[in-house]
């Protein structure tokens, strides 16, 4: 392990302190269930849409978003993009229903709908939702960076992430998770622009001084955020235009407007109001994503292909591992 006793009091008061404001915030002693799941319905726009942008951006998204930009470049935010126009669904057609019907969580609006079969099926699929989509990738993705920069096992980091979550979040219930991660909206967009900029700021010292040269040094394409339906050699684009128009709402409609890990945020705001401009909120801050975390990998590509530094390898292969190019990024940075 790489770790100093500088990196043990950042991670401890970081933790604790998240933790310890999760608590107080949300800690009541006879919660109600409209507070442990609603957070008494107090909950105004801005906290809302920060809310609901921070349980979609995660360490998979700071690495995996990287990680396209150097191999496929710019078309990979397509995928953020798109998900402002599922937001925009979700405010207009979904909240008014879910909000409306007063349901404390999606499941119980499913059994009011249908019957509760269904509220048992989708409560089901839930859950092992969140533990295969949500939080065992992200838990798997933040240990790879804490092992990548300090040499931490990969258990020890889940572990201990795992029981300062939990415990907040138990503790606190929704209140605590959405107010904890207003906090965290704010040091994720923060470092992820610190990157952007001191990544563009040591260009001109690998010899791209200006636009017209990055432009160059580029892969073919990777600035594109249009790729046309059919590629140079005659095959089917991978992120055509057409694809991802067709194929990203048959996905970004459950994601963004029936899974229960986002739609809760929605279902806390104070009114329909709240609720709608919330979502609207977290669609215009999903803009932000191609630009300071897909454009970071385009940046490193350039560094990388003038030496700056070395990518590591796929075990076992002579191929480049691009999921390592955020944590190369910042170290050389």
């Amino acid at each position: 392990m790489n770790v100093s006793i500088i990196d043990v009091i950042v991670i401890a008061i970081y933790l604790i302190g998240i933790s310890a404001f999760g608590i107080w915030i949300g800690f009541r002693r006879h919660a109600s269930t409209d507070q442990y799941f609603l957070a008494n319905k107090s909950l105004g726009w801005f906290t809302v849409g920060a809310a609901v942008f921070t349980s979609n951006i995660s360490t998979i998204h700071l690495v995996g978003l990287a990680a396209g930009g150097t191999k496929d470049g710019l078309v990979i935010g397509n995928f953020e993009w798109m998900a402002c126009l599922t937001l925009i669904l979700l405010a207009l057609l979904f909240a008014p229903f879910y909000i409306n019907s007063k349901v404390r969580t999606l499941p119980e609006f499913m059994e009011r709908r249908y019957c509760p079969s269904a509220r048992t099926f989708l409560a089901f699929i839930g859950i092992i939702g969140a533990l295969l989509i949500h939080i065992g990738i992200s838990l798997f993705a933040a240990a790879k960076i804490f092992e990548s920069f300090l040499g931490v096992p990969m258990v020890v980091t889940i572990i201990v992430l795992s029981l300062f979550t939990v415990t907040y979040t138990a503790l606190g219930g929704l209140k605590a998770v959405v107010m904890t991660e207003n906090i965290q909206v704010c040091l994720l967009l923060g470092g992820a622009m610190l990157v952007t900029v001191l990544g563009l700021r040591a260009l001109p010292s690998v010899g791209v001084p200006d636009l017209a040269t990055f432009k160059a040094a580029v892969a073919p394409g990777q600035l594109h955020m249009l790729h046309p339906v059919v590629n140079a050699q005659g095959h089917l684009s991978e992120f055509s235009w057409l694809g991802v128009l067709l194929g990203y709402p048959i996905l970004g409609i459950w994601y963004w407007c029936a899974d229960q890990t986002h739609v809760q945020r929605v279902l806390a705001a104070r009114t329909l109001r709240d609720g709608q401009n919330g979502a609207l909120f977290a669609g215009f801050l999903k803009i932000t994503p191609v630009f300071l975390m897909v454009l970071p990998g385009v940046i490193g590509y350039v560094l990388w292909q003038k030496g700056a530094f070395q990518l590591a390898k796929v075990a076992g292969t002579n191929d480049p591992d691009y999921n390592t190019m955020l944590p190369a990024l910042i170290n050389y940075l």
